[in-house]
């Protein structure tokens, strides 16, 4: 479990990996990515992350869960986080924003779930958006991978 609330992250971004509960609140990041999941470690996050009331100072593509996926043996199942709970979002360029990484489109599910790859890695199951009026909420430019996570926007 880890908890940022109520602080300023420089272009470092937030760079973790671990399960349980990621909850990142009123906070302010200096960069273009929001959680970077570290690829060094599978880039997993076996848990819940909750986004709530952040900005993301960014000067390009904006992206709120990146995580790198290799076939290498890292010696356990490697996940995207099981639900994502976007609640306020604010960006200080574009209108638009990726929810999860952008994974090269040679990437697919039977990749990533087949007998023949290496780091076997878990998908996400929902994400629910809340409070992100006046931005466009993209899945990942990869869209068949993600095209099973159950996505929310209220």
């Amino acid at each position: 479990n880890a908890t940022i609330k109520n602080s300023q992250i420089g272009h470092q971004k937030i760079s973790i990996i671990g399960s349980g509960l990621l909850l990142i609140e009123n906070t302010t990041v200096y960069a273009n990515q929001l959680v970077n999941l570290r690829d060094d470690y599978g880039s997993t996050w076996n848990g819940d992350i909750i986004i709530r009331n952040i900005t993301l100072n960014n000067t390009g593509t904006a992206t709120l869960i990146n995580a790198v996926w290799s076939n290498h043996y890292f010696g356990y199942t490697c996940y995207l986080p099981a639900n994502i709970t976007i609640d306020g979002v604010k960006l200080s360029t574009g209108s638009s924003f990726y929810i999860l990484p952008n994974l090269s489109s040679t990437v697919d599910d039977a990749v990533i779930s087949g007998q023949q790859n290496k780091n076997p890695y878990v998908l996400p199951e929902k994400i629910y958006v809340l409070n992100a009026s006046g931005y466009t909420c993209i899945v990942s430019a990869n869209e068949s991978l993600f095209a099973n996570v159950e996505v929310i926007i209220f």
